[in-house]
């Protein structure tokens, strides 16, 4: 159906050039031109020990890797010097896609609960001991790769959390669980004073628009704010008013977490006590948060229960409570009675979403909910 202009509130658009090359050509550039620093290889020594950290959510992580380390390769460092660093829990199943010359570079899953594989950095202006994994610590160069994005833990990523906590010791990566800071999507000044005790790590920012790769940022910490610009750039916004209807869309093949944040989002755009239609596909709903999420009498409930559980999927789970404060949430993908549990209303057919939006006032359409942060004038 047709939404007359005048119900649409109108989401600028930001055009991004298509790049000249891939993820790897880019990042290739990206190496020889850092942001305020010489090409990388002259920094290095062909006897350094290199930990190579790659954000699996990077588009062609093989291909990724693989330019950085013909990098590495150029300043005389030899295959078997690197170290490619998995966060715990990986599968890391971009690994077997390397070529085949890079097959001697040694691959390491981080194991935050053994002590004997972990080292103490520093300890922070709080007083916090830093423990992160002891190859990290001990490699004479870091070289951190990461998609930046928004995220249900981090608030950002991309950036700082490639190092910490996410290659801490388990307790503290627990602790930094839940603290919900997607509400404010910017870098934690914990994670940030973290790297700056840990010398001069090189980061790789890789920044897409949702299709392609159009921009990668190679450089020390002091690149890292400006990544977030960049990034910002495409995928922060601000309008004049609140729409009373926010038509939200998330990935083609979400998970809950991107499912949540298409939910937070769409939330921080809307009036209060406005509606939110959330357009999606079928989402698995496994995970204990979720769990607790569909058992529980209502949102407030859920929150408590949750805070007392702490489990893995806690920051989307409790994000999803925070959605229902604000709006009425109608779901597509699921029927009535799965809806209902995520307290929820289910957009069952083309005819529901029609009335839908035939009900509405102001109407504003959010394609990559997930990844696109909105703000209005007001602070309601």
């Amino acid at each position: 159906m047709a939404i007359p202009d005048a119900r649409c509130v109108e989401l600028p658009r930001r055009e991004s050039s298509a790049p000249s090359g891939g993820v790897g050509d880019l990042i290739r550039s990206a190496l020889e031109k850092p942001y305020r620093f010489e090409p990388l290889r002259r920094a290095l020594t062909p006897e350094d020990k290199v930990a190579l950290v790659v954000d699996e959510t990077v588009p062609e992580a093989a291909v990724a890797a693989s330019a950085v380390m013909d990098h590495l390769a150029s300043a005389g460092i030899p295959i078997g010097a690197i170290t490619i660093l998995l966060p715990a829990g990986s599968r890391g199943d971009w690994v077997a896609n390397l070529p085949d010359e890079y097959a001697d570079a040694q691959t390491e899953v981080h194991d935050a609960i053994d002590r004997k594989r972990l080292a103490y950095l520093a300890s922070t202006l709080s007083e916090r001991r830093v423990y992160l994994n002891r190859t990290l610590v001990e490699s004479d160069f870091v070289v951190a790769i990461g998609r930046r994005r928004f995220d249900a833990d981090a608030g950002v990523a991309g950036g700082e959390d490639l190092l910490f906590p996410r290659f801490s010791d388990a307790e503290t990566i627990d602790s930094f669980r839940g603290r919900f800071r997607y509400k404010e999507a910017s870098p934690s000044p914990d994670v940030s004073e973290v790297v700056a005790l840990f010398g001069s790590p090189f980061f790789v920012q890789v920044i897409d628009d949702g299709t392609r790769v159009v921009e990668v940022l190679a450089g020390l910490p002091n690149s890292l704010v400006e990544g977030l610009r960049r990034h910002d750039r495409l995928w922060r916004h601000r309008l004049p008013e609140r729409p009373d209807t926010v038509v939200a869309t998330v990935s083609p093949d979400p998970d809950f977490t991107e499912l949540a944040a298409g939910a937070v989002n769409a939330a921080r755009a809307v009036a209060k006590g406005g509606r939110i239609a959330l357009l999606a596909p079928p989402v698995a709903l496994e995970g204990e948060g979720i769990a607790i999420l569909r058992g529980a009498e209502d949102p407030a409930e859920a929150r408590k229960l949750l805070t007392a559980a702490r489990p893995d999927d806690w920051a989307a789970c409790h994000l999803w409570t925070a959605v229902t404060r604000r709006a009425r949430l109608y779901l597509t993908g699921l029927d009535e009675d799965r809806a209902e549990e995520l307290f929820a209303t289910a957009l069952n057919n083309v005819g529901e979403l029609e009335r839908f939006l035939e009900s509405g006032d102001r109407i504003l359409f959010l394609p990559n909910a997930h990844r696109t942060i909105v703000r209005t004038e007001d602070a309601t």
